[in-house]
């Protein structure tokens, strides 16, 4: 897979050398110790094969795992089906990678980017952070006021009910997977403004 890091005036395309093995092995791991579990009524991913309330087919996790566990009911609702049971919320680290074992390269993209994910972002820091922002709002501004406790609800009903990612772990698994990739330069180009008269013009030394 090859990876183009380019901008006004630089183009430079790498190779992108990394351990399928590896990288396979621990996106798995993400997956089954950093994804959360919520109970409820979902509507069901596009095209899913199901027998009874086994699903054969569609409604899988980066992994290849299944999305959903302890299926007791499926439904048609008129515009899909719907499931009732338990979901798995995976991270979002976890299908970056799944689309880099793919070939794709703008997951690799997110995957350099990621460092600054708001997911990495652990619930008590997203808890503080929504307080302060809560305590600056002017008294004079109610709606906004609400809005921003109706937010720090949200984030403790999500600690409460355990819908938030180990972040710790996240960020090990990440520095992980980073040292699996190798980039090899194949080709620059650069571009360049100033001009030289031809009797200062060198040939490239081969």
């Amino acid at each position: 897979m090859e990876f183009i890091d380019k901008s006004k005036k630089e183009e430079r395309v790498y190779e992108i050398i990394f351990d399928r093995e590896k990288l396979k092995l621990i996106l798995d791991e993400i997956v089954k110790y950093t994804s959360y579990r919520v109970s409820g009524e979902f509507r069901s991913p596009d095209r899913i094969k199901f027998e009874g309330h086994n699903i054969i087919k569609g409604a899988s996790l980066p992994n290849g795992e299944p999305m959903f566990q302890d299926i007791t009911r499926i439904w048609w609702g008129g515009d899909a089906h719907y499931i009732k049971g338990v979901k798995i919320i995976p991270p979002k680290l976890a299908t970056i990678i799944e689309g880099i074992l793919n070939g794709h390269e703008g997951s690799f993209r997110a995957f350099i980017k990621y460092e600054t994910e708001y997911e990495l972002i652990s619930i008590d820091e997203k808890i503080a952070a929504a307080k302060l922002d809560a305590e600056m709002i002017d008294e004079s501004k109610p709606d906004a006021k609400i809005k921003a406790l109706k937010r720090i609800e949200k984030l403790y009903l999500e600690k409460r009910d355990n819908r938030y990612f180990n972040t710790d772990l996240l960020k090990d698994y990440y520095n992980l997977a980073r040292s699996l990739f190798k980039l090899h330069l194949v080709k620059e180009t650069v571009e360049k403004d100033d001009y030289i008269e031809m009797d200062d013009y060198r040939p490239v030394k081969k």
